[in-house]
């Protein structure tokens, strides 16, 4: 662990930025994308206690789910090779895909690829298909898709207390992705209790708001609002002004962001700004989650729709 540690640029620094069309408005960013090349954003905030798990309980590695870009096994693969475990990806797909440079990093990091079709792939979060998974790997860890468990939230709320070591700000307002609601858990969890969060969901998924609510606790319900306008339909679903956007936001400010979840994030704030429809009492924080890996495998679906720069 300690040489996975040391590899790491810790607290991430804030930054602050301003939009073109608001150059008044300073807006802070906590450049979680900066940890590592390898092993950034919320993914690093999620792997943290997970990987001590397996390392504590003398694990020969971590067992882990997602698609075939996904940014949670990229980190990963990474983070294993790093730390001296095995990695076991099972990836949403057909099989091994070599211009993919999502997939093809999974093999550079020697991690053992299992390629479940969508109706096998639907069973990772059955019970009993974990129970034997288990038993077949009974040395790993089982970590869910996307790295969202207990001890992801206890990594994300580690972040919240760096950023109240960084600025100091009367009243925070927090905005950061939602995939599958452990990150915005954490962030919610470590506020203090005149800050709020926004978050802003990069899926079509409403039931959401139940699952993170569930890990909620007393007054920390009130100081979250979920924006269900934010996702642009599904996904991974974009959108021409979305890359637009993207585009532009980085040669304004430099700071690269990505399809799925911070460039929406960046997209939807500026909406909400222009709209009059966010507290001026409040300093605004964004989360950069990350994730820039994507933006390679974005390229590769949709070829020179990104700027060369974010790549």
């Amino acid at each position: 662990m300690e040489k996975l540690i040391d590899a790491l640029k810790l607290p991430s620094p804030i930054q602050s930025f301003t939009f073109v069309d608001f150059p008044d408005k300073e807006i802070f960013i906590k450049r979680d994308d900066l940890i590592h090349p390898l092993v950034s954003g919320n993914k690093w905030r999620k792997l943290k206690y997970n990987i001590q798990h397996a390392l504590d309980h003398n694990c020969d590695g971590i067992i882990s789910f997602g698609g075939a870009f996904s940014n949670h096994l990229y980190a990963l693969a990474a983070a294993c090779q790093i730390a001296g475990l095995k990695c076991k990806a099972f990836v949403k797909g057909d099989g091994f895909d070599n211009l993919n440079p999502t997939l093809r990093f999974l093999n550079e990091q020697h991690a053992d690829i299992t390629y479940l079709d969508r109706g096998a792939y639907r069973n990772k979060t059955d019970k009993t298909f974990l129970r034997d998974l288990q038993q077949q790997f009974p040395n790993f860890h089982i970590v869910p898709e996307g790295g969202s468990n207990e001890l992801a939230i206890r990594g994300v709320e580690e972040m919240i207390q760096e950023v109240y070591q960084q600025i100091d700000c009367n009243k925070l307002l927090v905005l950061c992705g939602v995939g599958s609601g452990s990150t915005i858990t954490g962030v919610v969890k470590g506020l203090r209790a005149q800050d709020e969060a926004i978050g802003m969901l990069a899926v079509n998924d409403a039931s959401l708001e139940t699952k993170i609510k569930a890990n909620l606790t007393g007054t920390e319900h009130t100081k979250l609002k979920l924006d269900y306008n934010t996702h642009l339909g599904a996904f991974g679903k974009t959108n021409e002004s979305l890359i637009t956007f993207i585009n532009e936001f980085f040669l304004s400010t430099g700071i690269p962001i990505e399809p799925l979840y911070t460039g929406k994030v960046m997209m939807r704030l500026q909406a909400l700004l222009k709209a009059g429809e966010l507290n001026s009492d409040f300093n605004i924080l964004v989360i950069h989650t990350g994730g820039l890996q994507g933006n390679r495998g974005y390229n590769y679906r949709f070829p020179g729709q990104l700027n060369s720069g974010l790549l």
